[in-house]
């Protein structure tokens, strides 16, 4: 399930935008759903006063609406960039030099949670790299594990936690109210380019709590890719028939 995104300084985004894809049924139909229906009254009547979710969140149908050029298209073609591990030679361009730009899907795969997406970081008003991150964990755990690339090299796998977050507390959560979050996780790429391939090899042989998976590729095993509406246009719905 794809639970949302957050992006900052790219296109006509100048302001961290955050979307919630999670549809989350209403009180009014959680009351009527027959699992609500053996829960004590009393129970019933105090989740809903204090507006509590009794019912996990469950997939719904999400819409972009607004006119042409709003950022309709840049909000899809942000997704699709999150989906993959491949870095485009074609990047989205940033709405401002002055500051980083990035780009983060939540995502759950399988007993996992994952933030994949990308951080353009800039000095100088200049693009000075750009990162393919994901970040994950176990449903269960506190740990938050981190794999990064970058332009002609491989994916690294930390090996120690980049961040804890309590399991009932979205991935998402990390990068919405503050940019501390994408500074720490230059800082940690940074630290790491300095070591040696050898050391991460034997640190990833030491530590278990790194494993192969989740990965990009089971993401793009699990979600179907975007199109913009031109391509399907182009196409006319032969590119889409699977």
């Amino acid at each position: 399930m794809l639970k949302g995104i957050v992006f900052k300084n790219l296109v006509h985004f100048e302001d961290k935008i955050s979307i919630d894809f999670v549809k989350s049924p209403t009180k009014t139909a959680r009351s009527r759903k027959k699992g609500d229906i053996n829960r004590k009254n009393s129970d019933l009547h105090q989740a809903e006063k204090a507006d509590v979710n009794l019912n996990p969140p469950e997939n719904g149908l999400n819409l972009f609406v607004g006119a042409n050029f709003c950022g309709k298209s840049t909000v899809i073609e942000l997704i699709r960039r999150c989906m993959t591990e491949e870095i485009n030679l074609s990047q989205t361009r940033s709405f401002s030099l002055e500051s980083n730009a990035y780009a983060f899907c939540e995502f759950e795969l399988d007993s996992y949670q994952v933030l994949s997406g990308f951080i353009k970081e800039t000095e100088n008003s200049k693009i000075c790299q750009i990162y393919k991150i994901f970040l994950y964990r176990h449903i269960n755990k506190t740990d938050i594990f981190l794999r990064w690339k970058k332009p002609g090299c491989r994916v690294v796998t930390q090996s120690d936690p980049i961040f804890q977050a309590e399991p009932q507390e979205d991935l998402l959560s990390l990068l919405k109210e503050t940019e501390k979050s994408i500074e720490s996780i230059i800082e940690k790429i940074k630290v790491s380019e300095k070591s040696t391939l050898l050391y991460h090899k034997m640190l990833n042989l030491l530590n278990r709590n790194t494993p192969e998976e989740p990965n990009w590729k089971k993401i793009e095993e699990k979600y179907a890719a975007t199109f913009h509406l031109e391509e399907l246009e182009w196409y006319n719905g032969a590119g889409v028939e699977k």
